[in-house]
């Protein structure tokens, strides 16, 4: 069994591939049902405790790294575009910066959340349901967009980046996070663990196991999940016409779990770790 390239269409699912629909109505399924970061959080949805909740998991548990990425990009008085809001904590980090904030969402209760976040915390942005294949703005409208874990999920990933070019203000930068193929998380999770040790390559190809385990409570739903290579990706953002600055990876795997890994391994080798294997590839580009 070849492991699932986002450049290779596997026979197997060829024909999904074709049914962008139906992918489509798969992840907002996924996410009205669990809010993407909220699988294990306790409190009320749309409560400030539920809020608190979702800001400290995202930060301090899954991601303890991401916070400090978005806190270094200049947005003070900019206009910023986030492709794939989600509820919205990382747009409020950019708002908290200064900058002039638009999130979109497919998922209805994505936006819904969103909006009541930004109540919440008394700030501003305009929050729409829309599809990252077709923005719905103008040419040269943002001179800032961000996107992290959202656009290996829709279907034409390739229409999704040129949307974002050409909302872009020439000169304008782009930061755009997908999963890396080549990663700790996609060989030693999905290949080894769930494809080997459990049996699934037995009847399924390697994107059918990536729908089925990577994204929370997804086993019913199953939304498309694409892994890229850097070599991969890089030549995506080329094509399109971005200038790239830089591609890097970070995250091996949320905080609670890297605990165990620690106790393994020398403190020095957890960032050579994930420089090298960890699951987000991170582009910074530019227009």
């Amino acid at each position: 069994m070849i492991p699932y390239d986002a450049s290779h269409k596997s026979s197997c699912n060829e024909r999904d591939l074709m049914n962008a629909k139906n992918f489509k109505s798969r992840s907002v399924i996924q996410w009205n049902k669990t809010p993407c970061g909220s699988s294990t959080l306790k409190n009320k949805k749309g409560t400030r405790e539920f809020f608190e909740e979702v800001i400290k998991y995202r930060y301090k548990v899954y991601a303890p790294w991401l916070r400090k990425i978005i806190s270094k990009e200049d947005v003070k008085n900019k206009k910023l575009l986030e492709v794939g809001c989600g509820m919205g904590a990382d747009l409020l980090e950019f708002a908290k910066n200064g900058a002039i904030c638009t999130g979109i969402d497919l998922t209805p209760n994505h936006v819904s959340l969103a909006k009541e976040l930004f109540k919440t915390y008394g700030f501003s942005a305009r929050i729409t349901k829309c599809d990252a294949e077709s923005l719905s703005f103008a040419d040269n409208s943002f001179d800032h967009v961000y996107s992290h874990g959202v656009i290996h999920h829709t279907p034409n990933t390739e229409k999704a980046l040129s949307e974002i070019h050409r909302v872009l203000k020439p000169g304008g930068k782009a930061l755009i996070m997908v999963y890396h193929k080549n990663s700790f998380a996609f060989y030693g999770k999905v290949v080894a663990y769930h494809g080997i040790l459990k049996g699934k390559f037995a009847g399924k190809c390697t994107n059918e196991i990536l729908s089925e385990v990577i994204e929370e409570k997804s086993k019913d739903t199953k939304p498309l999940v694409k892994v890229y290579s850097k070599k991969v990706f890089q030549n995506m953002l080329k094509e399109i016409g971005f200038n790239i600055s830089r591609i890097y990876t970070h995250h091996i795997m949320n905080e609670k779990r890297m605990t165990h890994i620690r106790r393994m391994l020398p403190a020095f080798t957890i960032k050579p770790l994930e420089s090298r294997f960890g699951w987000y590839l991170i582009a910074e580009v530019f227009k």
